[in-house]
């Protein structure tokens, strides 16, 4: 019976120490368009969008000047600081972003980045 209740005792010590599931915020959506709406981005990078969270929606704004990259006049995810060396930024249906980037040889050059590949709704907040 030690036995029986010290077994119970150990797994009941391990159920603890792992956090509840409810407790989890919801995981990351794949193609943040998918959940959001409304969305738009200013000149200097900033995308806005309403997106669902897990109690209704959220207005949620992320600088997409962190998280993309200007790497020899193409628009590059992971990177950061496109908006030094990019001009006419815009968005094409909500996802796709434009702009003109000028090249390590001065040229400038038309780049668009999916922004579904690599921004999530995280519980209504955008993340890259």
């Amino acid at each position: 019976m030690n036995t029986f209740l010290s077994s119970i005792l150990l797994a009941l010590c391990a159920i603890a120490a792992v956090p509840s599931i409810l407790a989890t915020p919801l995981e990351k959506r794949d193609n943040f368009s998918n959940s959001c709406s409304d969305i738009s981005i200013s000149a200097s990078g900033d995308l806005t969008a309403t997106c669902l969270a897990a109690v209704g929606s959220l207005r949620s704004t992320i600088s997409l000047n962190n998280c993309v990259g200007n790497n020899n006049g193409d628009l590059t995810a992971g990177f950061s600081g496109f908006t030094s060396s990019c001009t006419n930024i815009r968005l094409i249906n909500g996802v796709d972003l434009t702009a003109q980037c000028t090249s390590a040889s001065g040229i400038v050059v038309g780049s668009q980045l999916n922004l579904d590949t690599f921004v999530d709704n995280n519980n209504g907040q955008l993340a890259c």
